[in-house]
């Protein structure tokens, strides 16, 4: 099979910045230190391992097998912050429409479900 770039791919490098073994690491998870090999040696595992590295990473499951990782708060903040002077150079009629529009789209379960893949 072949695999994707995701988190488990750094897994290695994190184990080792924290200076622990494979078998120190994998007892720490709660997984062997055969799955732990195979997982460092590009192997696709299983989900029962991946979920006990979730756990113990307190990294939600989705985020390590994607490989994107969540934008910090203060990025978030930024983002905001930017998109909010945008919108305050806007015309009042188009801060309403924005503002009706988007409201409409929040309110709207089909938008939300094709939005996540639901639906």
């Amino acid at each position: 099979m072949e695999s994707s770039h995701n988190l488990l791919n750094d897994l290695k490098s994190y184990r080792i910045l924290q200076k622990m073994t494979q078998l120190e690491f994998a007892q720490a998870v709660g997984i062997s230190k055969s799955t732990l090999q195979e997982i460092e040696y590009g192997k696709r595992p299983n989900l029962d391992p991946v979920q006990c590295i979730s756990q113990h990473l307190g990294v939600p499951l989705p985020v390590l097998l994607s490989g994107s990782v969540p934008p910090s708060q203060s990025e978030v903040i930024t983002q905001l912050s930017r998109d909010f002077d945008r919108f305050a150079r806007c015309s009042e009629a188009a801060q309403e429409e924005l503002l009706h529009s988007t409201l409409h789209i929040s309110q709207s379960p089909s938008v939300i479900k094709e939005e996540h893949g639901d639906g």
